[in-house]
């Protein structure tokens, strides 16, 4: 489908932040300590560790992040929201 995942919202806003801000994000989180932390894929490691330690994304509740599912709108606005607040 078309629709953009989650993981592709923080790539997305990660390279923003590099290119367009002409930040460098820094932080990282031990992805591997969320049961589908080793779902992340390659290309998206940084991008999606960086999303973490910064709070931009909270593990559900079940103590996954979701990389590959489906953002919601809200989830997007709440991502944007965090982003807006800790960078513009």
């Amino acid at each position: 489908g078309s629709e953009m995942c989650i993981r592709d919202s923080l790539v997305m806003l990660h390279s923003f932040a590099r290119q367009y801000l002409k930040l460098t994000p820094t932080g990282t989180a031990d992805l591997s300590i969320y049961g589908d932390g080793g779902q992340v894929a390659g290309w998206a490691r940084d991008a999606v560790s960086w999303a973490v330690s910064a709070g931009l994304i909270v593990p559900s509740g079940e103590g996954t992040l979701r990389p590959a599912d489906p953002a919601s709108r809200a989830e997007v606005a709440a991502i944007l929201m965090k982003f807006s607040s800790l960078y513009l």
